[in-house]
């Protein structure tokens, strides 16, 4: 029996060890991945089909991030994957630059485990594929 995908999720994240976790756990949940370590990959693929979610690290700085997530926001309505963003310092200033960026979940990376950042992006994945429907 062909096992039924629950949807695609494009991550943008640098470092090699949290991308092996989270794809790790992705896969795990039955979720294809798309891995790219930097906004210009990401872009790259985006071309091809919206992904259900999108989990992006704030490491690949401010002007990506806003490259990116206007790239994403330009698609048609149907088309608008949720956004996870992983950040690092936390601070007031980076939730507002998130909340500027239209991203749906901002969490801080260190204090959150790997198993809660999937599970904030595939309950935006989730969203995304009932409103398909």
């Amino acid at each position: 029996m062909e096992r039924i995908m629950p949807g695609r999720i494009l991550m943008v994240e640098p470092d090699a060890f949290w991308a092996e976790l989270l794809t790790r756990r992705f896969e795990e949940l039955g979720y294809e991945v798309d891995l790219a370590g930097d906004w210009q990959s990401a872009l790259t693929f985006m071309g091809g089909s919206t992904p259900a979610a999108i989990v992006l690290d704030a490491a690949v700085g401010p002007v990506a991030t806003s490259t990116l997530l206007h790239a994403i926001r330009s698609l048609p309505a149907a088309g608008v994957a949720g956004v996870v963003m992983l950040g690092h310092a936390g601070s007031p200033d980076e939730r507002s630059q998130a909340a500027r960026f239209g991203v749906e979940r901002y969490v801080p990376k260190m204090s959150a485990t790997p198993i809660e950042i999937v599970a904030l992006a595939t309950a935006l994945a989730a969203r995304r594929e009932f409103k398909r429907a």
